[in-house]
């Protein structure tokens, strides 16, 4: 036996509903019905809403995460690192670079940097 929605049952039962407990309390149960659909629509604007919340603050942890450190695994040539105070001072291997740090090679030169979960973003 197939399943019917409410209101199908509701069109279904409609005479007989009205035949056993007269007009009033299909009236209530027809509010009921008109009640209950309207809160799933409710119900899927909230889901949906709520979703896309999660969704956001999920990229928002994930860039918050990408914000790190490269490390300097090698270095050939010459390179350079712009330090705190303005000056370029030679970069060396194994030092730690931060967010928003600045590199510099000369003609023929390479730095080899890991930058580990961060992708291709420092």
């Amino acid at each position: 036996m197939p399943i019917l929605s409410h209101v199908e049952v509701l069109k279904k039962c409609d005479s007989a509903v009205d035949i056993a407990v007269g007009g009033t309390t299909l009236w209530a149960l027809k509010t009921f019905l008109a009640f209950l659909e309207h809160t799933h629509k409710l119900m899927k604007r909230v889901s949906f809403t709520a979703g896309l919340v999660v969704a956001g603050l999920l990229f928002t942890a994930q860039a918050n995460a990408r914000e790190g450190q490269a490390l300097v695994q090698s270095i050939s040539g010459e390179v350079t690192m712009l330090a705190n105070g303005g000056k370029w001072l030679p970069l060396q291997t194994g030092e730690m670079l931060k967010t928003g740090a600045v590199v510099k090679t000369g003609a023929k030169s390479q730095a080899d940097l890991f930058l580990g979960i961060n992708g291709s973003m420092l």
